[in-house]
This record gives structure tokens, sequence and C-alpha cells, in this order.
């Protein structure tokens, strides 16, 4: 868990359908509003990208 600005960022990494896959989730509290929740899941996105960049 990380904490910025009074909000709290949990990622989970939970097994996928088979044994080469995974799930990565984000999840984001007490966002101000919905053009802040958007820009936060254009930059976790932005994360997830570089993340399977470096795993391939």
């Amino acid at each position: 868990m990380h904490r910025t600005g009074g909000r709290r960022t949990l990622a989970r990494r939970t097994p996928g359908s088979s044994e080469d896959r995974a799930v990565l989730r984000f999840h984001q509290e007490r966002l101000a509003s919905a053009e802040e929740r958007e820009e936060r899941r254009t930059y976790w996105k932005g994360v997830l990208d570089r993340v399977v960049a470096e795993l391939a």
C-alpha cells in the first residue's frame, strides 16, 4: 500500500487463469472527482504498459 496526499493506493497481484498468467490491479481511494479518477486510470495504465514492456 502506498499513501500520497491522504489517498491510499493498493496494488494487488492475483493468479490468472493459467500458470503463466497473472492479474495486477490498482485501487485508489478518496479521489475527488470523475476527472481525477480518469487521470489516475491513465497514470496507472501507463505504469502497467511499462511493466509489460519490461517483462517482454
